[in-house]
């Protein structure tokens, strides 16, 4: 996905895709790199944010990261994203409202494994990493991958 298009702007494409075929992964891929490009895709939910200065394998390598379930920020991007989340002040959450079985699937969640990496990890179904995760994301307010990972980064796992 780039940002700026002619027709609808990639921020808004990602929402309308992700809201008809929420299992969608997208990637943007695109030159801009300012705030709310990156803020507005990201908390639509694109599943990461690549510069096109990226190198071809970067970028074959980032598509199928993604493709897994992996959230892909480059460090410049990730940085912007958390200067933003700070300046919100402090999650509502903490640690101490997850079980040990919610902290280990979030552990694992930040390290960009897929569900079905979690489930191999902790010997789980793939459902019943499903079901960990929604109630993990109802428990932190959050609705989708990539702002998860921000938000548990956040509050230091």
């Amino acid at each position: 996905m780039d940002i700026r298009m002619p027709q609808m702007d990639g921020v808004e494409a990602t929402r309308l895709i992700k809201r008809d075929f929420p299992e969608t992964a997208v990637l943007v891929l695109t030159s801009f790199d300012d705030d709310e490009s990156i803020l507005g895709a990201i908390t639509h939910g694109a599943s990461g944010y690549l510069l096109k200065d990226i190198s071809g394998v970067k970028l074959a390598e980032a598509i199928r990261d993604t493709a897994r379930g992996s959230v892909i920020l480059p460090g410049n991007i990730a940085a912007k994203i958390t200067k933003h989340i700070s300046k919100q002040g402090k999650p509502e959450t903490s640690l101490a409202d997850f079980t040990q079985r919610e902290q280990d699937i979030i552990s694992l969640l930040i390290q960009g494994k897929s569900n079905q990496e979690i489930a191999q990890t902790l010997f789980l179904t793939v459902g019943t990493v499903k079901n960990y995760i929604s109630q993990i994301y109802s428990k932190a307010g959050i609705t989708d991958r990539a702002n998860a990972i921000l938000h548990f980064k956040q509050l230091g796992f």
